[in-house]
């Protein structure tokens, strides 16, 4: 026993939260309605732009290459940005996975990994530090030259495409809820030319026998005439 060591047992509770950017349609007014609105927290598109970037290397291959054997899996680590009037600085390293044909008596398929740092810059006016930014960046183009003296030392080409959005955090009212006026139970129609009893009666989801129902002086379906004025029941509801 030694008083100057002990154990100790700890609980800790952890909350996740996973959200999904998305972008909604939502209303903002309705003029002549009454409407209930609330404040939302949106994120508000500052603007947006992309960038070309060519990266060159020589690389060295861990044993003499006869041919490249396929396009490189690529990938993007450590993407860090910062935002400054009207600009966007983005740094990453661009991550590729190279295959090629070992040279020889005994050719077999060996690979290696390049990892290649950039750093790039987007313009984006009305960029201000302290807002958010979201990076996309994608390989476009990636090629290979094998040294044809030294066949170890190989020159890599590759185009990256870059795209940038820049957001703010507003709030803005949003109706969540308006005063509906009720559906008047009868609606007066104005027959149009090459109007049929028929014809109404889709139009305004009831039936001819409804529509005969409310305009008994109506005697022949067959038979009303354009600026004739005939009523429309209100449908049933459900």
């Amino acid at each position: 026993y030694d008083p100057a060591f002990g154990k100790q047992t700890a609980i800790i509770d952890i909350f996740v939260k996973v959200t999904e950017t998305v972008q909604v349609d939502v209303v903002t007014d309705i003029k002549d309605v009454k409407v209930t609105k609330e404040l939302l927290k949106v994120s508000q598109v500052v603007g947006e732009g992309v960038r070309q970037q060519t990266i060159v290397a020589d690389l060295t291959a861990p044993a003499p290459a006869r041919k490249i054997a396929g396009p490189p899996d690529t990938r993007f680590e450590n993407i860090v940005t910062r935002v400054i009037e009207n600009k966007v600085v983005i740094e990453g390293d661009l991550v590729k996975q190279v295959y090629f044909v070992r040279d020889g008596d005994f050719p077999e398929v060996l690979e290696f990994e390049v990892r290649e740092h950039f750093t790039s810059f987007i313009d984006i006016p009305g960029a201000l530090p302290g807002q958010v930014v979201q990076v996309y960046p994608r390989v476009e183009f990636t090629d290979f030259e094998i040294d044809p003296y030294d066949h170890r030392r190989i020159r890599q080409t590759s185009v990256i495409e870059i795209f940038v959005k820049v957001t703010e955090f507003v709030q803005i009212e949003v109706v969540i809820d308006c005063d509906v006026k009720p559906i008047p139970a009868v609606t007066v129609y104005v027959v149009q030319k090459s109007d049929t009893l028929f014809k109404i009666a889709i139009r305004f989801n009831t039936t001819v026998a409804a529509l005969l129902a409310a305009n008994p002086e109506i005697k022949d379906p067959n038979l009303i005439f354009p600026g004739q004025k005939i009523l429309i029941p209100a449908p049933p509801k459900g």
